[in-house]
């Protein structure tokens, strides 16, 4: 029996590499051209299914080799530019290659599980796609050529979602105070019914697969542990201990707050509440709509997500967000990237 492709529509061709006669009309066209290449492989096919990861590998191989020439081409062409507005084409195709060719050492070197294997390529692809859209829109700006729809808009919404129930889990995880062994067992079964909420949430097809496999990992650990308990009526300790490496897990998928697309939202309403409070006396309690208001940025800081839930002054949350903003303002132009996360820190 035929395997079903693991693209969802038909393969884009391939773009023609630039040559001695490239224009940047003729590049922005090879990058969106390489863009929908990488945009219709369908990961999460292999998620789902018994399809062999292989296939899938094969596949991601071969995009990463393509967009890393392409990388190469769009860097010699703009490094031959004395204008400023290039060096950041340049830094980004730079950037970008030596970040795909980490992520293809990483893939030659997953010979583990499916889910290991997928999430290598996942996260592969995911350096490729956000790699092309910012060389797109640097080389639109920088030439004066059109921008491609902008779908900044969407990728917020997707990326609230996912915060929003990375938040909700890393809560019912921590709780209010340490579990104990009258509280353990309830703290990990709410904590395991959440996971499920988790991954059967409309934002789940967006996380990364190595996420939803660590997920569903400690589903299996959680569920595994309770039995246990109830079996031979062992101590705590084993039960705290999959408490222990759940909660700094929930911890790390914080760092979701990082994605540029969460930065610039967070950003922007932080600025439009701080203006608001700027006017208002220290000593009045912050206004309910404010706080409200600011939920949406719930994960990203932790002074702000417990003023959130209690009642606080004007002068406090005004703190705070100056605090915010200060953290959010773009960096300079000149200054080097910092690597966070095992990406490059606004620019990919």
């Amino acid at each position: 029996m035929t395997q079903p492709s693991l693209f969802p529509l038909p393969m884009p061709k391939a773009p023609p590499r630039p040559g001695p006669a490239a224009t940047p009309s003729r590049l922005q066209a090879s990058v969106r051209g390489m863009l929908r290449r990488v945009e219709v492989v369908d990961v999460h096919r292999f998620i789902t299914s018994s399809q062999p990861a292989h296939e899938l590998e094969a596949a991601v191989r071969t995009l990463a080799s393509d967009v890393r020439a392409l990388l190469d081409d769009i860097a010699a062409w703009y490094g031959g530019k004395s204008a400023v507005s290039m060096n950041p084409i340049c830094d980004t195709a730079t950037l970008g290659r030596m970040e795909l060719g980490g992520h293809q050492e990483a893939m030659a070197r997953a010979h583990g599980a499916q889910w290991q294997r997928v999430a290598a390529c996942d996260s592969t692809l995911q350096v490729c796609r956000r790699c092309l859209r910012m060389i797109d829109r640097l080389i639109a700006d920088a030439e004066g050529l059109p921008r491609a729809p902008d779908t900044c808009a969407q990728d917020t919404v997707v990326a609230l979602g996912i915060r929003r129930a990375y938040v909700d889990l890393h809560r019912t995880v921590t709780g209010d105070d340490l579990p104990d062994s009258d509280t353990i067992g309830p703290r990990l079964r709410a904590s395991g019914n959440t996971i499920a909420r988790v991954l059967g949430c409309p934002a789940a097809v967006a996380m990364r697969v190595h996420d939803q496999y660590m997920l569903r990992v400690f589903q299996s650990r959680i569920r595994a542990a309770l039995l246990d308990a109830q079996r031979s009526e062992p101590g705590p300790d084993q039960l705290i201990r999959v408490w222990q490496d759940l909660t700094n897990f929930t911890s790390l998928l914080l760092d979701v707050s990082k994605r540029e697309e969460l930065r610039a939202h967070d950003r922007e309403l932080v600025e439009r509440m701080l203006a608001r409070v700027e006017t208002l006396p220290g000593h009045v309690p912050a206004p309910r709509v404010i706080r409200d208001a600011l939920r949406a940025c719930e994960g990203r800081d932790a002074e702000l997500d417990l003023l959130l839930t209690t009642d606080c002054s004007a002068s406090t949350l005004r703190g705070c967000l100056a605090r915010m903003r200060d953290a959010l303002s773009p960096r300079l132009r000149n200054r080097l990237p910092q690597r966070n996360s095992g990406t490059w820190s606004e620019v990919i």
